[in-house]
């Protein structure tokens, strides 16, 4: 986890963190959520083994899994199929 990218989500989730560096920002949300979001990736933890409270701010530092292309024309397929479907 690139901590100048974590601090650029924080940043576009809460403007109230505009003036602060994504670095620095990125750095201190890796010390204290970064142990949670490791978990969550590898699998050893599930969201909802995290507390509440917590929940959000953990979210923020984990990246969706990247689509395979196979996965990616099943979805387009489906899409045309949909606007086939109500054009008809």
């Amino acid at each position: 986890m690139d901590p100048k990218e974590i601090g650029a989500r924080i940043k576009q989730a809460y403007p109230q963190y505009a003036n602060v560096d994504e670095t620095v920002l990125g750095t201190k949300y890796l010390q204290k959520y970064g142990g949670a979001v490791s978990g969550v990736q590898t699998g050893k933890l599930k969201m909802s083994d995290i507390p509440e409270t917590q929940r959000v701010g953990v979210s923020l530092g984990i990246e969706a899994p990247p689509q395979t292309a196979e996965k990616t024309q099943i979805n387009e397929v489906r899409d045309t199929m949909a606007n086939i479907d109500t054009v008809l």
